[in-house]
């Protein structure tokens, strides 16, 4: 079942680091088709552009605060970057800090956030994961958030149990 059959995709936020674009790039337009693909409109999908990774969590909140002060529903924020491994551990420290951040204001805005930042070691594996061989993490990060947004508005309601429609390669299923 599509999110939009249950659940009206009010707002989609899609938060995109330029940085590393060759790998960004591709993350972009699978997490756009994937939201077109479950029922969304375009004109429901909210695109920012940030530098780097490390300015994702601030605009992620910035625009969620936004939503809920002007009473809009923003359904999830979707955030995709990528983190390349270099020779001092500056990645290791900003995918934590990027990670731990997007949680933090996942659970305080009650609102899902789909993380698609890339924490790779090189450019190949970054590119692997892009439409690679390692399928395609924006649009996975999207699906992801489409499902926790669906399950939120389930919650929300009342409406009982959710069940994931099993479009992931990684989830259980019972």
């Amino acid at each position: 079942m599509s999110v939009a059959a249950s659940h009206p995709l009010h707002k989609v936020a899609l938060v995109v680091s330029v940085y590393n674009a060759t790998v960004t790039d591709p993350l972009r337009k699978a997490a756009i088709a994937e939201f077109l693909r479950r029922g969304g409109k375009p004109e429901n999908l909210l695109t920012y552009e940030v530098h780097g990774s490390f300015e994702i969590p601030v605009v992620a909140e910035a625009i969620m605060h936004a939503h809920q002060q002007n009473g809009v529903l923003l359904t999830a924020v979707v955030c995709l970057g990528c983190i390349i491994k270099g020779d001092t551990r500056h990645d290791e420290i900003l995918g934590d800090v990027v990670t731990q951040e997007l949680s933090s204001l996942a659970v305080r805005h009650r609102t899902p956030i789909g993380l698609g930042v890339l924490t790779v070691n090189t450019n190949e594996q970054a590119l692997a994961r892009a439409g690679g061989d390692k399928g395609n993490k924006g649009q996975e990060a999207m699906s992801a958030a489409l499902d926790a947004a669906h399950a939120v508005h389930a919650a929300r309601h009342l409406q009982g149990a959710f069940h994931l429609s099993g479009d992931s390669p990684d989830k259980l299923r019972s």
